[in-house]
């Protein structure tokens, strides 16, 4: 297994550990099947073969730090730099705050502290067995 850090700004590590996203519930694991993405309450874990594609992307300031809600997904968000998406085959539901409320997203957007790595382990495929 891999894991990545969900990168927090020094900022704002003390609003997102508030709200739980400390370095210890902060991360992006891949395994050969799935991947889970734990920020603080939000926990989903996704079938790798679910995951189309996985890639650089540009995060504003104005998109803001924290959980996201944007257009096509969900934002995962600690820092605007080094964010990638996971752009995933079908939309999927999933519990942005568990208490709260689910939502369906095509895209999950994370700022890890590999993302090159992250993006190059998705991209290979999973070993068959």
């Amino acid at each position: 297994m891999m894991r990545f850090e969900i990168v927090r700004s020094p900022a704002v590590r003390p609003l997102l550990a508030l709200f739980g996203a400390t370095a210890q519930r902060s991360f992006v694991d891949v395994d050969q099947d799935h991947v889970r993405i734990r920020f603080g309450p939000f926990d989903e874990t996704v079938p790798r073969s679910e995951i189309l594609e996985a890639y650089r992307a540009r995060w504003t300031l104005l998109a803001g730090i924290g959980w996201r809600l944007v257009s096509d997904g969900v934002g995962l968000i600690g820092t605007t730099k080094d964010v990638v998406a996971l752009h995933l085959r079908t939309r999927r539901k999933v519990k942005l705050f568990p208490v709260v409320f689910s939502l369906s997203a095509e895209k999950l957007y994370v700022s890890v502290d590999r993302p090159d790595d992250l993006i190059a382990a998705l991209a290979t495929p999973p070993p068959t067995v």
